[in-house]
């Protein structure tokens, strides 16, 4: 199963991450989270696919540009990291690609090469599979909905995804599903080439 993904699947703090959009940011941050809003709206409504979602963010952007021209360099700046970030992901963003879930392969050891990743597109991917299957795996076993076969996790060369000197997005969801996975069907085995990894009640890193 290839590293593929679909910004229109993502969070908004998922997608804040692939483009750079750094914490302090505030501005920026704020318009692409009304532009994000207004975009996912159509995409759960079916107003607009999947494949539309650069091209309607940065309608949106062009709009709120034009409703608050004090704010230009801010809103032209996420224009710009958004287009950055289409760029950079070129060889994993697959527009037309479906959920995670949905491409899971039941029965069978289903692989997700990071080789060609850098290390901040891996993290976003690696804790976006991990919440995905902790989140619908409860989904299932709570309203029958979901993910209804019980999954293990491998996770290879773990010291990168949880660095000592910073929080990522996967150590904090790799303690939640080391946590909690176990009553909800969900395994995890990390595999590091440092000294063994000691899970933690990990913050959620803040952006």
């Amino acid at each position: 199963m290839g590293a593929a993904i679909n910004p229109a699947h993502l969070s908004l703090r998922e997608i804040k991450r692939l483009s750079n959009i750094t914490k302090n940011a505030y501005v920026q941050e704020r318009y692409l989270a009304k532009a994000y809003r207004k975009v996912t709206e159509e995409l759960g409504s079916g107003t607009i696919p999947c494949e539309e979602f650069f091209r309607r963010m940065n309608e949106e952007l062009n709009e709120l540009l034009r409703e608050n021209s004090s704010d230009r360099r801010s809103i032209i700046d996420v224009q710009n990291k958004l287009e950055h970030m289409a760029s950079a992901y070129d060889e994993i963003i697959d527009m037309g690609a479906i959920g995670i879930i949905e491409r899971l392969k039941f029965n069978h050891a289903n692989v997700i090469d990071l080789g060609s990743v850098d290390e901040t597109g891996s993290d976003v991917i690696v804790s976006h599979v991990l919440q995905e299957v902790l989140q619908n795996r409860k989904k299932y076993l709570q309203q029958g909905e979901g993910l209804e076969t019980p999954v293990f996790l491998v996770l290879e060369e773990a010291h990168i995804l949880t660095p000592t000197d910073r929080t990522t997005e996967s150590r904090y969801w790799i303690n939640r599903v080391a946590r909690e996975g176990r009553k909800f069907g969900v395994g995890l085995c990390l595999v590091r080439a440092l000294s063994p990894l000691i899970l933690e009640r990990s913050p959620r890193p803040t952006t």
